[in-house]
């Protein structure tokens, strides 16, 4: 609170404002005047992935995905549905380790000021190398042909 009486809040959370007025020659103290005050945290902008499916093929680099939205100091945490295709690390960038296919997710935690966010999330699809075939009919010239 400042000298005038104006009060800011600085995080989420209850307080209680109490004032009194001093006496003087005229008049005695006055009754504490009490308020409660309680700032509610504030919601998190959306939390989004720049695309909903990332695909690639296993053994090629991740492509990353950007993670947009949010505010406030809170960690983002992420998350794999399956574990058995694909890590993923603390900073949210992924390694495959088979093909497959897989949620993954983010949310950000809650802080002082916001709320914790949305549950953002985008597929991942890990599809097999596959491997291109090219006929050489020259190939053919050389051969008989047996019945």
């Amino acid at each position: 609170m400042d000298a005038d009486g104006v009060v800011t809040t600085v995080s989420a959370g209850e307080a209680v404002i109490s004032a009194v007025k001093a006496g003087d020659d005229a008049f005695l103290e006055s009754n504490i005047a009490t308020y409660d005050i309680v700032a509610e945290m504030r919601e998190q902008p959306l939390l989004a992935f720049e695309s909903g499916l990332v695909q690639f093929i296993f053994g090629e680099k991740v492509p990353a995905n950007a993670l947009t939205g949010g505010a406030g100091k809170g960690a983002v945490t992420y998350k794999i549905d399956n574990g058995s295709i694909d890590t993923i690390s603390a900073d949210g960038v992924v390694t495959a380790v088979a093909p497959g296919f897989t949620f993954v997710s983010a949310v950000k935690a809650a802080d002082g000021t916001f709320g914790p966010s949305n549950t953002a999330n985008y597929e991942l699809l890990i599809s097999e190398e596959s491997a291109e075939c090219v006929f050489d009919q020259s190939a053919w010239d050389d051969c008989e042909l047996s019945q």
